[in-house]
């Protein structure tokens, strides 16, 4: 098994530490606070953003892209997709956006 990342360098219990601290008003917001720290805690080595900017990722473009490439159409109004339904427009969009249509048309064209 791999490396175990150290996740106090990428900052995640010290934001979960001050969440613990916020004073609320209310048992509603008490109750949403709640639910970020429990997604904060489930999802903290998930979060390693300082480790993956220190190793040279780019942050935030696969969330971008997410939204761009696959919630844009599959989220439309009405829409009821089956998993393998969802997948095929998901790969078609995705060779849409990186200009590789063409592709897709010679394999249509070899296929009749």
């Amino acid at each position: 098994m791999g490396k175990r990342i150290n996740t106090e360098e990428d900052g995640v219990k010290t934001v979960i530490k001050e969440l613990k601290n916020i004073t609320t008003q209310t048992t509603e917001i008490s109750n949403a606070l709640n639910e970020v720290i429990k997604y904060y805690e489930n999802n903290m080595d998930r979060m390693k953003y300082g480790t993956f900017i220190k190793k040279g990722y780019i942050i935030g473009a696969i969330e971008s892209a997410h939204r761009n490439l696959i919630q844009q159409r599959l989220k439309l109004s009405g829409q009821r997709w089956s998993i393998d339904g969802a997948q095929r427009i998901a790969n078609l969009r995705a060779y849409r956006k990186s200009n590789r249509w063409e592709n897709i048309v010679q394999e249509i064209k070899k296929a009749a």
